[in-house]
């Protein structure tokens, strides 16, 4: 997480009520933890997860404005201006969970069954 707050030092804070799409690093390190994402995602170091995250925010990148919810939409000025979108909402923990290779495997098998 220190990697990504380095990463993204006008948006990343420490401020519990922060706004979006800023993000509070410790709500995010919080939730990465309850969620047991390390575990779940079969994350192994930082330097993983750190390529993880920030393939999820590329994802999240490429929504088109139409694509946000319009109580969002006013923070994506900010957001474009640094490349960096999971703080818009929080639907990263989703696609993070969904981004891991367990992840995969079960969707795999799923759309295997007839």
């Amino acid at each position: 997480c220190d990697a990504l707050h380095n990463q993204y030092p006008d948006i990343i804070t420490t401020n519990n009520r922060c706004r979006a799409p800023n993000l509070c690093i410790d709500k995010f390190r919080n939730t990465l933890f309850q969620e047991n994402v390390l575990e779940k995602c079969n994350i192994l170091n930082e330097d993983e997860l750190l390529s993880r995250i920030l393939r999820v925010n590329k994802k999240l990148s490429s929504k088109k404005h139409n694509q946000w919810p319009k109580g969002l939409r006013r923070n994506l000025k900010k957001a474009h201006k640094n490349n960096f979108y999971l703080g818009l909402t929080e639907d990263w923990l989703e696609e993070l969970l969904n981004d891991s290779p367990a992840a995969t495997k079960v969707n795999e098998v799923k759309l295997s069954k007839p």
